[in-house]
């Protein structure tokens, strides 16, 4: 009975009055800031579904560990065929690359922050990616307590802003 309650949720869901004729828009490519565990993992994530990927870190040392540990899950994925080999290949020569600017950020869709749960750096981090994005860029950031309310009013595109919380899958 459940399962079947759970299917015309989902069905329902699709079908809300408040979302009619609004066009969804089209995410390709996206920003990923922070290299630690939640970084990587919404990096992999992306990348295992298609997504452009650009990883920034605070420093080349933290880059070079983050793309250490994709380079790692992704070949663990291949490994237990959840990827093939080539499509690894081509992932690492033309989707995902790293960064320790956040100008580089001016050009992707949406701008994912997964850095450690302090308001003081995050605001510091979202004033700056507020600078570059361009128009109609997505800015979320990724927090399981901080009051997202008080990150949405330092921005200039609160519109433009949403509040996640990661479970990344392991490989």
């Amino acid at each position: 009975m459940s399962l079947t309650h759970a299917f015309f949720a989902e069905r329902r869901v699709a079908k809300l009055p408040e979302i009619d004729g609004i066009e969804p828009l089209r995410i390709e490519t996206i920003g990923v800031i922070g290299g630690g565990a939640m970084g990587v993992g919404i990096a992999v994530s992306a990348l295992l579904n298609g997504l452009d990927v650009t990883l920034l870190a605070r420093d080349p040392q933290t880059v070079k560990v983050a793309f250490g540990r994709i380079s790692r899950i992704l070949g663990q994925a291949v490994k237990w065929d959840k990827l093939l080999s080539g499509a690894r290949v081509c992932i690492f020569s033309h989707k995902f690359c790293t960064a320790t600017d956040c100008a580089t950020f001016a050009r992707v869709d949406l701008v994912i922050e997964a850095i450690f749960e302090s308001m003081e750096v995050k605001m510091d981090v979202l004033k700056k990616l507020d600078a570059v994005r361009r128009p109609g860029a997505i800015l979320e950031t990724d927090t399981s307590y901080l009051d997202f309310n008080m990150i949405a009013v330092i921005t200039t595109r609160p519109r433009n802003e949403v509040w996640l919380h990661f479970f990344p899958q392991p490989m």
